[in-house]
């Protein structure tokens, strides 16, 4: 039925353009990609498949990865243990044997060669976690793998506010992007800077600092959130409740759980049923349901406890839970299974494509890291 490939061509069904969207679609134990009609446009031939990025995705034949393009052309041989997501023109990619890092560009050649214990996917300005191998200390490298800030750190997180919060002698504190230390390292638990606050945690429990190291408010948490348009979740003795800039309660904790805010939204969970609620503490959708995800491009995942569908902005239901999954919304599309086959649907809520495939990936798949 379908044409076989070396290990060196793919044999496209249909020809398609760089800002088409393609699914990685399973059929008969073997992936390729599809349209968002559910067309063959890369025959199913591989082991395992990621989602596109910038025109390139990650393929599996035999035991290790290589990269197509939306031709389903390779750019190299199967070389790869492990193969991440395009960023840009650049990749991470994980070598057999000795599972080192390096990075690759778009024909598949080596711009930093293997040497890093781990690097972690590159911030908005330019730079990426990396470990280095014989220590296991961590530091920053630019895009050429040089090092940017020395991996002298037991622990590192990404930027954020122009800070990130490095771990020295087993206290966390924040550098900037020269490698001075903002806040000296004297917290045993910290969080990343959002918006200009950070959550740390002092004796009494957790609170907020500004990037001066000052505390804001006197307020102090068992549990808060990062902040998101100027407001942020946090749970005390009774309950959850929303937090502004100042440090003082915007709603007064009353709830059993208040999820982040995610595009001016957030989930509440209250007498054994799920609700929405915005920024100003307004409800949007009173607790009535069962099960419920975070919102994504709009819609969140909301069910009964065994199906689900979507409800957008307003709490109103676009799709009634009838799905055995149903995943995030992206570009504009979803994917949900039915019985044991998958599909795809439209942000109309209407299927796009036939519900025949063994397992489709979505869109916004990304690999799950480990911090440290």
């Amino acid at each position: 039925m379908k044409n076989l490939i070396s290990l060196f061509l793919v044999l496209v069904s249909v020809s398609t353009g760089y800002s088409q969207l393609l699914f990685a679609a399973k059929e008969n134990k073997k992936y390729g990609f599809v349209d968002v009609n559910g067309n063959w446009v890369i025959d199913p031939v591989f082991e395992d498949a990621h989602a596109f990025s910038t025109g390139l995705a990650a393929v599996k034949k035999g035991e290790n990865w290589s990269y197509i393009d939306e031709h389903g052309k390779l750019i190299s041989i199967f070389l790869f243990y492990n193969a991440y997501n395009f960023e840009g023109d650049i990749a991470r990619v994980v070598t057999p044997g000795t599972f080192l890092f390096g990075l690759i560009d778009r024909t598949g050649k080596w711009v930093v060669k293997p040497l890093f214990a781990h690097i972690r996917k590159f911030s908005d300005n330019g730079l990426a976690m990396a470990k280095e191998p014989t220590s296991g200390n961590w530091g920053f490298i630019d895009k050429k793998g040089n090092w940017v800030i020395q991996p002298k750190y037991s622990g590192l997180r990404d930027f954020h506010d122009g800070m990130a919060m490095a771990k020295k002698e087993g206290r966390w504190g924040y550098i900037d992007e020269k490698e001075n230390w903002l806040i000296k390292p004297t917290y045993e638990h910290a969080n990343s800077f959002s918006e200009g606050l950070a959550v740390v945690e002092g004796p009494e429990g957790w609170m907020l600092i500004n990037s001066k190291n000052e505390r804001v408010g006197n307020l102090t948490f068992e549990v808060i959130m990062p902040f998101s348009g100027g407001v942020t979740a946090a749970r005390v003795s009774s309950g959850w409740g929303i937090v502004d800039k100042e440090g003082k309660w915007l709603v007064n904790p009353q709830f059993d759980y208040l999820d982040a805010f995610y595009e001016g939204l957030a989930r509440v969970h209250h007498d054994r049923k799920w609700g929405v609620i915005n920024n100003k503490g307004e409800w949007v959708l009173a607790p009535s349901v069962k099960n419920m995800y975070e919102y994504s491009s709009g819609f969140a995942q909301a069910g009964d406890g065994y199906h689900w569908g979507y409800i957008d902005r307003n709490g109103k239901w676009l799709v009634q839970p009838i799905y055995l999954s149903a995943e995030k919304f992206a570009n504009g599309y979803a994917i949900v299974k039915k019985t044991n086959k998958w599909g795809i649907m439209g942000s109309d809520g209407q299927l796009t494509s036939p519900m025949t495939f063994d397992k489709l990936r979505s869109l916004l798949e990304e690999e799950l890291e480990k911090e440290e």
